[in-house]
């Protein structure tokens, strides 16, 4: 939402990179899961109490994490996969004749309160969320909204009705639509978990925390692993500290976006998410650029020593 575009693609490549890590959990732990009773935690040690919360967490989560993964790599890359998966995009109404101008449809007076009335009448299990006056002169009104308890995404349902009396033009209502129409607009809802109430949020939120929990244990397994290998002893007081201190920061700038995005809108949080996120990329990425030219341009003038002179440079 605050980085456009390019956003949504890394929150794309974030899925799939979920998706993979739940695919290889899978084929990892799978195998270890049917010689071991389903929430035994062994306490030998660090190492081996961290593999079965590990394992534990993960194979609960399991459907949950597969389920945010899928749906964020397409709702992230959508742009690139649907044409190359040939996906279609599901038809909507759009009134091909235009009545009047497109100056006299501006001009037209709209009665918002009549216009929502009928809509409520024609389609009583329509919330709405939005209502859009045409301009380009199909004299029509748009009201777009949700239906209750369905998994689907915001504002997809809607009722056209005529600007010059209010009746019906058209409606789309995803409950009678067809699968693909269904599969397609599932992806958002599911996603967020858009349907259920404040209880499904709830549960959302406890197993989106599980991804982080299941980080750290990835994280202090890889240590436990590598422990002959490492120079220095691991201060795991030290890391929990460091943990701690970038996870309440990390909430800390969330919570505060959120506050400014409802109070002054989205311009403020998008240029500093921006920012924020951009100047660090462009950054390293010059950096990296600028080393490897240095590289190569000393590997150039070595290799025509050697070529011309016979010596090293």
């Amino acid at each position: 939402m605050f980085n456009g575009l390019m956003g949504r693609w890394w929150v794309g490549l974030g899925g799939i990179a979920l998706l993979i890590s739940t695919i290889t959990g899978i084929l990892i732990y799978g195998g270890f899961m049917k010689r071991q009773f389903f929430g035994a935690i062994r306490k030998k040690n660090l190492k081996v109490k961290s593999a079965d919360y590990h394992k534990i967490i993960g194979m609960t989560t399991l459907l949950f994490n597969l389920m945010i993964a899928i749906t964020g790599a397409w709702l992230g890359l959508q742009s690139i996969l649907q044409p190359v998966l040939l996906v279609k995009s599901p038809e909507r109404y759009k009134r091909t004749e235009k009545p009047i101008s497109k100056e006299e449809d501006i001009a037209h007076t709209v009665d918002y309160i009549k216009a929502f009335n009928a809509s409520r009448e024609l389609f009583p299990d329509l919330v709405p969320s939005a209502i859009a006056p045409s301009s380009n002169g199909t004299q029509t009104i748009t009201i777009k909204g949700d239906v209750p308890k369905t998994a689907y995404a915001h504002g997809i349902n809607n009722i056209v009705l005529d600007k010059k009396d209010y009746t019906e033009l058209a409606r789309y209502d995803i409950r009678k639509k067809s699968m693909h129409d269904k599969a397609y607009y599932a992806q958002e809802g599911l996603h967020y978990g858009d349907f259920g109430g404040i209880w499904v949020k709830v549960i959302y939120s406890f197993f989106g925390l599980t991804s982080g929990v299941l980080s750290i244990l990835g994280f202090v397994l890889y240590l436990e692993r590598t422990k002959s290998k490492q120079k220095a002893k691991v201060n795991y007081k030290t890391t929990g500290k460091k943990v701690w201190l970038w996870s309440f920061w990390t909430t800390a700038v969330c919570a505060l976006i959120y506050v400014i995005t409802i109070t002054l809108g989205r311009a403020i949080p998008t240029v500093v998410v921006t920012l924020a996120f951009w100047i660090p990329v462009l950054f390293y990425l010059i950096k990296y650029v600028l080393v490897f030219f240095v590289r190569g341009v000393k590997m150039l003038v070595k290799t025509t020593n050697l070529i011309f002179n016979g010596t090293k440079a």
